[in-house]
């Protein structure tokens, strides 16, 4: 084991409106609130390749963040 309980915390821009991600391990949730994701992937090992893949939706008529 290289690495115990690791989380990544992405903070989306305000005009965030939901996402459909998915992950090859762990969990991942949405925070509406705070417009952020959370990913807790767990345990990894050396050999270990995660992604986190999808879509983040914008609310309608918002400016793409740049």
């Amino acid at each position: 084991m290289v690495a115990q309980g690791v989380t990544v915390e992405i903070v989306l821009p305000p005009s965030a409106s939901g996402a459909n991600l998915t992950t090859s391990a762990g969990k991942m949730v949405f925070d509406q609130e705070e417009k952020k994701l959370l990913w807790m992937a767990g345990n990894l090992r050396r050999e270990d390749v995660l992604t986190l893949r999808g879509p983040v939706y914008l609310q309608p008529g918002s400016a793409v963040p740049s």
